[in-house]
């Protein structure tokens, strides 16, 4: 039997097109940084922890709108698909991933050994613990009645969480998964009460307004609680950064023309920009090293663009043999 798939909406497909730009940029960052805290890292710190703040929540927040509207198939149709799909790509990229950075950074020192690929069915690798999240929270959205008051109770469930696990440093897993499903919970309650069109026609009725107050909201409450946890006090301020952040975003979703289009081309090929982004980049890095280019910014630019165009080059060499030899099939996003 086919399974359900959501209609496509050009806002949220926009927005992750500016996602996908944004998390190339975190993922140079992240290997750049080299292990060292963003809190200590300047002015370079303060940009990773910015869009760190603000990515994951937006992706969240989509998946649990989307998730809502798939379960339309019916929750056991809706978790065969996803597990089906998600569970061996997640498996199968966190090894690639892993493999390829212990290969080309074990004369470096690099803090990653094979011992760790062993955990990775229960401790995500890297960006990967994005994916590992999303099928923690489709598991539970799928036991839930659809009914926004229980969401909300659960996206409080999951603050309650991420606070109390937040005291114990050997919680840190325990406490980033809590957090975040109070972003993927507010999507799936919006969503019982909004359909994906109307939100779609608001956020590109006001995106003039939106973008700039909720992007203020975003900058004034992320340097806030940078500057507390600078020193050792955690604050909550990242929630309301994380919801304005998103919605800024949606509001950049919302522009049309040229820069929409190619927002929309990258946002339908999210998914597999994202499974290979970080072996693109590792790569790249690599090479930079080796033909002596040691600048951050020259690293930091071809090793972002990389981390998309790579990707792109892969998924539409697919794309190509995979309609010549299997026409009927449908497109990877589509079925992810």
């Amino acid at each position: 039997m086919k399974s359900y798939t959501p209609p496509r909406f050009s806002l949220f497909d926009n927005a992750k097109g500016a996602g996908v730009l944004l998390m190339s940029a975190l993922t140079t960052l992240y290997f750049l940084l080299a292990g060292q805290s963003a809190l200590t890292a300047g002015g370079i710190g303060a940009a990773y922890y910015l869009i760190d703040l603000g990515l994951a929540p937006l992706f969240f927040f989509i998946a649990g709108i989307f998730a809502v509207r798939s379960l339309e198939a019916g929750s056991k149709e809706f978790l065969r698909n996803k597990f089906a799909n998600f569970l061996s790509l997640y498996v199968i990229f966190s090894f690639l991933q892993g493999i390829v950075q212990i290969f080309l950074f074990m004369k470096d020192g690099a803090p990653l050994y094979w011992t760790r690929l062993l955990m990775i069915p229960f401790y995500p690798l890297g960006h990967f613990w994005f994916l590992h999240a999303l099928m923690i929270y489709f598991a539970i959205v799928a036991m839930l009645p659809r009914v926004t008051w229980i969401y909300m109770v659960a996206a409080g469930v999951g603050f309650w969480l991420s606070a109390k696990a937040g005291a114990n440093p050997k919680l840190g897993y325990v406490e980033l998964v809590g957090y975040h499903f109070i972003f993927f919970a507010s999507g799936s309650a919006l969503v019982t009460g909004f359909t994906p069109a109307e939100l779609q026609n608001f956020f590109r009725k006001y995106k003039y307004l939106l973008l700039p107050v909720c992007g203020l909201i975003f900058y004034v409450s992320a340097s806030i609680n940078f500057a507390f946890e600078k020193f050792d006090s955690q604050t909550r301020l990242t929630v309301i950064a994380g919801f304005a952040g998103l919605a800024s975003v949606l509001a950049v979703g919302g522009f049309g023309g040229a820069f929409g289009r190619l927002l929309s081309y990258l946002g339908q090929r999210c998914f597999p920009i994202y499974l290979l982004h970080g072996i693109a980049i590792v790569t790249v890095l690599f090479l930079c090293k080796q033909a002596g280019l040691h600048r951050f910014d020259e690293q930091f630019i071809i090793c972002m663009a990389a981390g998309v165009a790579v990707p792109l080059f892969i998924y539409e060499i697919y794309e190509i043999v995979s309609r010549k030899f299997t026409p009927e099939a449908g497109n990877f996003y589509e079925s992810t």
